[in-house]
């Protein structure tokens, strides 16, 4: 017995049609709160190598991307069905970790942190302190969608004249100090100050250097009235 399809073609009763799944069409999404970012993931058809399995964090703010796109295996063997499990949901409030595992034949899986994690180098530059007092530091990690980051003098003794931030590596030797960021961003009298950090790729692996500026001699013939704290480097990660 034969039954006609719509076009006219014949087929025979009991057949398997399997569609030809379209280049690029996103399936089978799951998604869970790792504090910080959703992490999302999802499967996808890619031409050329079949279904891959992919995951990234979304801001929880606008649901935007917040971070590059991770491929979860890079194997020939298709995969399907991911699934996410985030330690916030099964208690842990201060964990930004989760667990995403989806089938390529068996059961694989890979921990995913929504926050990451910063890279931070010491530039040395102090002049005109003492062991940790006005101490440059930090709140937080430097990383894509972390509205809390803040740069930070630990222990203030001396009266602080500005927080130099800059984008470009300069450095001015003067006698035991060196004045480590080049002069881009000054904010007067600051011992904290908020550096928020938005959820654009633009941003990731960008470099950026904090020092403190104070009002006391440090050594320096051409600022003698001026010592500096550390200064630190800043890597923006994801």
């Amino acid at each position: 017995m034969q039954q006609l399809g719509l076009c006219g073609s014949a087929l025979t009763l009991g057949s398997t049609i399997v569609p030809s799944p379209s280049a690029n069409v996103q399936t089978a999404p799951s998604i869970d709160f790792a504090g910080g970012k959703y992490v999302l993931a999802w499967t996808e058809f890619v031409p050329g190598t079949g279904l891959r399995t992919f995951a990234k964090g979304l801001d929880p703010a606008t649901c935007a991307a917040c971070g590059a796109v991770l491929e979860l295996e890079a194997s020939s063997t298709p995969q399907d069905q991911p699934a996410v499990a985030a330690r916030r949901s099964g208690g842990d409030t201060t964990s930004d970790e989760a667990l995403v595992v989806w089938s390529n034949g068996s059961i694989r899986g890979r921990r995913f942190e929504a926050v990451g994690s910063d890279t931070v180098a010491s530039m040395g530059g102090a002049c005109g302190i003492a062991a940790f007092e006005n101490y440059a530091t930090y709140d937080g990690d430097a990383v894509l969608g972390n509205l809390d980051f803040e740069l930070v003098l630990a222990n203030p003794t001396l009266p602080v004249l500005a927080l130099v931030i800059g984008l470009s590596p300069v450095s001015l030797g003067c006698g035991p100090c060196t004045l480590v960021p080049a002069l881009d961003i000054l904010v007067p009298f600051a011992t904290q100050h908020p550096v928020p950090i938005p959820c654009d790729l633009s941003y990731l692996d960008v470099d950026f250097y904090a020092q403190w500026l104070l009002l006391a001699p440090g050594g320096c013939p051409l600022l003698p009235d001026f010592a500096l704290s550390n200064a630190l480097r800043f890597t923006i990660g994801e």
